[in-house]
């Protein structure tokens, strides 16, 4: 691997820790509000939770200067997903991991359709 690709896949493997911490810690502090947070649960998840913090702080600047409106729209964006997932349960997973197959076979075509719809609902 060239210095610039190995840079790179550490970036991407990087912004994607960060981000599935940053989705862990989101959903470890709401469960701070539910029945669950007691006793061994409670005691974990306030290690693991400063632990993600931790790492958080220390490399995000990393992944955020990188480019910081990105990183931004996609832990919204990944944070929206799995709140759709938990709403409408896993019949919603389905539907969404074939746009992904979808997405994988016919990006852009894929895109049009998205679109599409995204402009067709700004009509209404």
């Amino acid at each position: 691997m060239t210095k610039t690709i190995e840079a790179k896949f550490e970036l991407e493997n990087l912004t994607g820790a960060i981000l599935s911490n940053y989705i862990a810690l989101h959903y470890n502090e709401k469960l701070k509000y539910t029945r669950f947070y007691k006793q061994e649960l409670k005691r974990k998840l306030n290690v693991s939770n400063k632990e993600l913090i931790f790492h958080e702080e220390k490399e995000f600047d990393l992944v955020l200067a990188a480019d910081e409106n990105t990183t931004h729209n996609v832990s919204g964006k990944l944070i929206d997903f799995m709140d759709l997932i938990i709403r409408d349960g896993f019949d919603s997973h389905l539907i969404l991991s074939n746009v992904i197959t979808a997405f994988n076979k016919d990006p852009k075509r894929l895109e049009g359709v998205v679109n599409k719809i995204l402009k067709d609902e700004k009509k209404r």
